[in-house]
């Protein structure tokens, strides 16, 4: 698969909270290379980086506040910050989605 088409899957996934897209375990089985990166940022949950068949990147970011608080008023907000590379590393597309926990 290539890396504008992971683009347009996780995309799709996270601006439709989930009903459409491909979710980053389906894009696994179907043979894209997964790779965890190691990101000691602010509220960061997960980096991860997928990497297409024409050597293009997709990076998605999750962030999300604290959730140990011991009370809160309203739902937290999780955050998924979702680039496109090409194969020299150029930044070509980048998009940012926004998820309210369920209470």
């Amino acid at each position: 698969m290539k890396a504008a088409e992971i683009y347009s899957e996780l995309c799709q996934l996270r601006s439709s909270n989930g009903k459409y897209g491909k979710a980053p375990v389906q894009l696994e089985q179907e043979g894209v290379k997964k790779i965890d990166v190691e990101d000691n940022g602010t509220d960061v949950i997960s980096h991860t980086r997928y990497v297409g068949e024409d050597g293009g990147i997709v990076e998605e970011v999750i962030t999300s506040y604290d959730h140990s608080r011991t009370f809160e008023i309203r739902p937290d907000t999780n955050h998924f910050d979702i680039s496109l590379f090409d194969e020299t590393g150029k930044q070509v597309n980048e998009d940012h989605y926004m998820q309210m926990d369920t209470m």
